[in-house]
């Protein structure tokens, strides 16, 4: 008897991230954006400018909504690869997923990340506020 298989349920979760995009091994991109949904192996996200960038690989630091019995927040880190646009929203295939404790702010900046409405920048010139971890992620 064969056993149909079921795609992963995925969760409509808004939570903000910062991210890293490489093209080979090098950082074309860098920005803010917010998750619109997430499963175990794809992950919806918005805004990206991938859709003729060459991006090959993404490092995503996400503020995660649960902190530790101490208080300490956490961030999901994870590396992906674009599967392309689907209307307005991005999809990303999950390659690896980590939790980190987090500092004050789980996006690495000093201030809390409030994406406004119009949703976030996506220009490189953020490159030098983005998470350490982020870097770390491509094993750099």
């Amino acid at each position: 008897m064969l056993r149909k298989k079921v795609p992963p349920r995925r969760y409509p979760l808004k939570l903000p991230f910062s991210y890293v995009a490489r093209q080979g091994k090098e950082q074309v991109y860098s920005g803010f954006g917010e998750t619109i949904e997430i499963s175990s192996l794809y992950i919806g996200v918005w805004p990206l400018p991938l859709r003729s960038s060459g991006v090959t690989e993404l490092a995503l630091s996400i503020q995660w909504p649960a902190t530790l019995p101490d208080g300490t927040r956490l961030q999901l880190v994870i590396q992906s690869l674009p599967i392309g646009p689907h209307g307005q929203v991005t999809e990303l295939c999950i390659l690896n997923h980590e939790f980190r404790t987090a500092r004050r702010c789980a996006n690495g900046l000093s201030a809390p990340l409030n994406i406004p409405k119009s949703h976030a920048q996506t220009e490189s010139d953020h490159a030098d506020k983005l998470p350490t971890v982020l870097t770390a992620a491509f094993g750099a």
